[in-house]
């Protein structure tokens, strides 16, 4: 199977102040329904500062490798590129980063209110990041994906074609196929 290169040269990476070898691009935020959905790069062989996850995460590696390390960092888990992971929220603090090049990993985060703790090293709590910062962080209606202007809808479905020849999974049933072009034609009207 070939590999292949996300291109992220469209992609508006913003940095979190106090955070360093992190950067984000807030695609979505649903306050209703509480769901965010963000790109994450950690750069390569750094990692960032301590902190715990208060809601679920579910997240796939999509360029690089996702490191996962312990308090006093060691590493913990590797998340190769494809790799889908659900997470709940723990109490249990962690840091993250790239391994041997920047990792891309895209979050899909569910919860109303704090969603982040960041630690200094006696874990007492430095920052919060909640909704709201993301909020803020958010700034447009479409995500730039190549030359394109997408929506979010159009977003989730090239990232699940791309997921689906990554894992090289099984060909869904025919009746969600036929859901899924249904809401793609829907979806993919400017």
């Amino acid at each position: 199977m070939a590999a292949y290169v996300f291109d992220e040269q469209n992609i508006h990476w913003k940095a979190i102040e106090g955070i360093d070898h992190l950067w984000l691009s807030v695609l979505d935020v649903d306050q209703k329904s509480g769901l965010l959905h963000v790109l994450y790069k950690f750069a390569a062989k750094q990692q960032i500062i301590l902190h715990r996850h208060l809601t679920l995460n579910k997240t796939m590696t999509i360029q690089g490798e996702h490191r996962l390390y312990e308090i006093d960092g060691r590493l913990k888990e590797i998340r190769p590129v494809g790799r889908f992971t659900v997470a709940p929220p723990s109490e249990e603090p962690h840091r993250e980063g790239g391994g041997d090049q920047d990792a891309i990993v895209l979050f899909a985060v569910y919860g109303d209110g704090a969603l982040y703790e960041a630690l200094d090293e006696r874990m007492n709590v430095v920052r919060t990041l909640g909704v709201q910062d993301f909020v803020d962080f958010y700034d447009r209606d479409f995500v730039v994906f190549g030359a394109l202007c997408l929506s979010m809808a159009q977003m989730e479905a090239r990232l699940l074609v791309a997921t689906l020849a990554i894992s090289k999974a099984r060909p869904r049933p025919r009746c969600l196929l036929q859901s899924s072009q249904a809401a793609w034609r829907q979806r993919s009207a400017f």
